[in-house]
């Protein structure tokens, strides 16, 4: 099984900083007792966030392509990769991400389902529109941020070459 690392960006956790101080705030602007609440959500919240930067990640087996993005787990057969390249996403108006439908959409840090501009459905993780791998299923697209985009291009083609080459022999 292969790992390649998602590209990391911590500008969001600037976020993480606002969510704690805003209880804190609170606090000390309020005389209920019961901000622990808020103090729980927020911590809760916080961690979320900052756990899944940390654990992003895709693994490649002989079979699957496996991407751990923040929350989210997608589990792909290799078999249902129909194209994968590399882009620059300021480059390609009708891939831009035009609206959430299930996911975090902070600046520099996107992440989950989403539509694009030219309507289609797409499971994002974008840290840099630079370089992005952008893999179409038969079902829906992806546009992934990687550390090392051109290792994960190579890995899939390797894989997929042997998939064809075991269909050829049966």
């Amino acid at each position: 099984m292969k790992t390649f690392a998602l590209k990391k960006n911590f500008t969001p956790l600037w976020l993480v900083a606002f969510v704690l101080l805003l209880p804190t705030v609170i606090s000390f602007t309020s005389s209920d007792p019961d901000l622990w609440i808020a103090w729980t959500i927020c911590g809760g919240l916080a961690i979320l966030l900052v756990t899944g930067i940390f654990i992003s990640r895709v693994q490649i087996n002989s079979s699957h392509l496996i991407i751990q993005a923040d929350i989210y787990r997608e589990k792909i057969k290799l078999e249902d990769i129909q194209s994968i390249r590399l882009i620059n996403l300021k480059l390609e108006p009708n891939l831009q991400v035009a609206f959430r439908t299930f996911g975090t959409h902070l600046p520099t840090y996107t992440t989950g389902w989403f539509e694009l501009s030219n309507s289609q459905e797409a499971f994002v993780y974008l840290t840099d529109e630079t370089k992005v791998v952008h893999l179409t299923t038969k079902d829906y697209q992806l546009l992934l941020s990687f550390e090392n985009p051109e290792g994960l291009i190579e890995a899939l083609q390797l894989e997929a070459a042997k998939i064809n080459l075991a269909r050829g022999t049966q």
